[in-house]
């Protein structure tokens, strides 16, 4: 008696990891240093939203990012250095650095998210209003999930 197998591309878990392939590479036009700039800058917003003190060091970004620190570390002194992050002391620990988005890093947030947004749109175009709704607060739950499991 035969098995019916489906085909890779109807299976959830492969086209999850092939369309994470495809959407975790730097768009062509980009060089790869922007690119860790965008990581990082969206790192520094998403901890200063997370945070009561406001304060965002390389330690939260590695932990945002579940990276290790010397990772964060150096991704965030390459974002420093092209200008999109700023650090200062940090007024809970002496031997941290807080961070804060520059102007650059500012304006690199609003693009980058407005275009991750605008690829996101044309994937769902021509779906109803309900069906984009409940993806979209699908999509945030499923990601929310594999990033901190319960």
């Amino acid at each position: 008696m035969g098995r019916s197998v489906k085909p890779l591309d109807a299976l959830p878990g492969p086209m999850l990891f092939r369309a994470v392939r495809l959407l975790a590479r730097a768009p062509e036009q980009q060089d790869q240093r922007r690119f860790s700039g965008i990581l990082v800058v969206q790192a520094v917003r998403a901890c200063r939203e997370r945070t009561e003190s406001g304060e965002v060091t390389v330690r939260s970004v590695a932990d945002y990012m579940h990276v290790a620190p010397s990772t964060a570390s150096r991704l965030v002194s390459d974002a420093v250095e092209a200008g999109y992050v700023a650090t200062e002391p940090s007024k809970s620990d002496r031997r941290a650095a807080a961070l804060r988005l520059t102007a650059s890093g500012r304006q690199l947030m609003r693009s980058s998210v407005e275009y991750q947004t605008k690829v996101y749109e044309q994937a769902i175009e021509g779906w109803s209003p309900e069906a984009k709704e409940l993806f979209g607060r699908l999509l945030v739950d499923f990601c929310n999930r594999l990033i901190d499991p319960v």
